[in-house]
This record gives C-alpha cells, structure tokens and sequence, in this order.
C-alpha cells in the first residue's frame, strides 16, 4: 500500500512539474512560445516524462502505479489526450504513456463521465 501511495505522489508531482512549462507554452506566442517549446520538449519532457515512461513501461497492470485506476493513471490521460499542445509537440516517443492513457480512456467509468460532461 505504501508503495502505492508513494508511487502516485511521484506521478502527480513529475506532471504538476511538467505543467508549468506546458503552461509557458500556452500562453506564448511566437519566438517566445517556440524558445518554451524548445524547453519542454528538450529538458523538461525528459527529466519528468522520461521516468514516468519507464514506471509504465515496467507496469504489468497496464496502470502507472498499481493495479487499478488511480488518479495517477487519470492525471497521465488528461496530460496526454486533453491538452492541445501547439506546434506539433505530442507524447508520441512515450509509447507506455500512450498505452496508459488509452486504457484510462477505454475504462466504462471514465467514459461515461466524459459523455456526461460533454452533453452539459
């Protein structure tokens, strides 16, 4: 249990720290927004993507941590399928994260609360 635990914390950590250049990428334009995009794809996808690639390539469950649906495994699906990125950065040379954010996005539960949400 505790490693569990533990486990989600460095998953939630690695993308809260992956966000902000992913944010600086948003909300700039230009030179400025392609020197961030620089950024992220150069230091901070590998520094923090790059071990969570390998905690879901070393998973037999299927799940980053564990062996059911955590908000770790939720936390990977948002940050791979639901934030547009700008020029053409993508997740695409992480393919355990793919893997991990298609089977969340296959899950029942998460299916019907994104029905839910976008008949709102």
């Amino acid at each position: 249990y505790q490693r569990r635990v533990h486990g989600v914390d460095f998953v939630l950590d690695a993308i809260e720290e992956l966000m902000g250049p992913v944010v600086k990428v948003l909300f700039s334009q230009g030179e400025t927004q392609a020197q961030f995009a620089k950024e992220l794809t150069e230091v901070a996808r590998p520094k923090y993507a790059g071990p969570l690639e390998k905690m879901a390539a070393a998973s037999k469950s299927g799940f980053i941590v564990g062996d059911h649906l955590t908000l770790a495994d939720l936390r990977v699906h948002s940050l791979l399928h639901q934030l547009p990125l700008p020029l053409g950065i993508n997740y695409d040379e992480y393919p355990a994260l793919q893997a991990v954010a298609a089977k969340v996005a296959a899950d029942p539960r998460v299916q019907a609360w994104r029905a839910k949400e976008a008949a709102l």
